[in-house]
């Protein structure tokens, strides 16, 4: 019996949210049964050098380029009522490999986008689905930016139409779902579906003393995201307005880290960096004392607070990332709804507070996210899934 993964973006480099917990539900699979691994990408593909070396004698990487008539499937889910994502991932050679899969067989898919790749007639028993997140929600909530056009917000809320009814049609298809968080699954409304966090590992921080002699420069705060997203765009632009006042009395800098940055090049100026892609997030959390996420669709953000919490980072986010994420009584989320409360905070805090902060929020993050607990929620999943297949 062979598992069979299918994910929409490659894994390897790990940038984002997603990547990095396709990487984790493959190493839970990994450490949980003995099974083959088959990894196959709707778009792009994986880098093989950049595979954990626990996988590489375990996962077998199936590339397949996208065909040539994508176009043709972008009419044909428009016009069908499927969401949109499903024509934006579709790979019709990954398709056809998946339906010479032998019977008996188990299927994970990562995320909604991977769903049109499942092989007809699979039992539910043998089929499990990790939606990450509620993508519906997502698009619901750029519906209520007004800034937004008519015309985008008229997409999205037929999108997020097509997507809720996917995600509420997944309970005939599989029998183990799971979601990242509670906001998530209640968005989602299906009780069956589990809820597995991503675990966050905890590097070597700064020590008190690398700390002591940075007192004189600015506070250092970054923003981390995929630019691509309107969400992320957003955020970054609100984050570059609401900072002007105290990057011009030199009370803060601001990097902003991550894929597709260089949209936001117009951002750059003083004490406004455009730091582009990182390799570790080591990188971009060694040196800061606070991590933004000013973003108003919380689809995903959560991560963004969680991961900054793993290097002994604070955030400071908005109502709408605070009511989403598992820090609800978290002293190291500082919540701020204005330019001015924001300013209030920061012309009245300083890098030692900020740090005592974030080794709260580190304490708080190994006691919730730690692998052990999370791999445990994966280890119980998969272990009930392939005894449903045949060996």
């Amino acid at each position: 019996m062979t598992v069979h993964f299918i994910t929409p973006r490659p894994v390897w480099p790990v940038r984002g949210g997603d990547a990095l917990r396709a990487e984790q539900i493959l190493l839970s699979i990994h450490n949980a049964i003995s099974n083959d691994i088959k990894l196959y990408t709707l778009s792009g593909t994986q880098d093989s050098s950049l595979v954990p070396t626990l996988l590489q004698d375990r996962v077998k990487i199936c590339n397949f380029g996208r065909s040539s008539n994508n176009f043709l499937s972008l009419f044909y889910f428009l016009f069908s009522g499927k969401p949109l994502q499903y024509a934006f991932f579709y790979n019709r050679r990954v398709e056809s490999a998946l339906n010479k899969a032998l019977y008996g067989d188990v299927f994970v898919l990562h995320t909604i986008r991977a769903l049109p790749a499942l092989p007809r007639n699979v039992p539910a028993s043998q089929v499990a689905i990790d939606l990450c997140d509620s993508l519906s929600m997502t698009y619901d909530r750029l519906v209520q930016e007004r800034s937004q056009p008519l015309a985008r917000r008229l997409i999205y809320r037929e999108e997020s139409r097509r997507l809720r009814m996917a995600e509420r049609s997944i309970t005939a298809l599989a029998d183990y779902r799971t979601i990242i968080s509670p906001k998530d699954a209640e968005a989602i409304g299906d009780p069956g579906i589990r809820v597995v966090e991503n675990w966050v590992d905890f590097p070597a921080f700064l020590s008190k003393e690398e700390l002591d002699s940075q007192v004189s420069r600015p506070l250092l705060g970054v923003m981390i995201g995929n630019f691509r997203t309107v969400q992320n765009r957003e955020g970054a632009r609100l984050l570059h307005r609401w900072t002007e006042n105290l990057r011009q009395k030199g009370l803060i800098s601001i990097q902003l880290w991550g894929k597709n940055s260089e949209k936001l090049s117009e951002l750059s100026s003083q004490n406004f960096e455009i730091q582009g892609e990182y390799e570790s997030s080591q990188d971009v959390f060694k040196y800061a004392d606070v991590s933004f996420c000013l973003t108003k669709v919380s689809g995903g953000l959560q991560n963004k607070v969680i991961q900054a919490s793993a290097h002994a980072v604070a955030s400071i986010v908005v109502p709408n990332v605070y009511e989403s994420s598992p820090y609800l009584n978290n002293p190291s989320c500082i919540v701020v709804s204005t330019q001015s409360e924001l300013e209030y905070f920061i012309e009245n805090t300083n890098a030692q507070v900020l740090a005592n902060l974030g080794e709260k929020a580190a304490i708080i993050a190994r006691d919730a996210f730690g692998r052990s607990s999370v791999e445990a929620k994966w280890a119980s999943l998969f272990r009930a899934l392939t005894a449903n297949g045949l060996n």
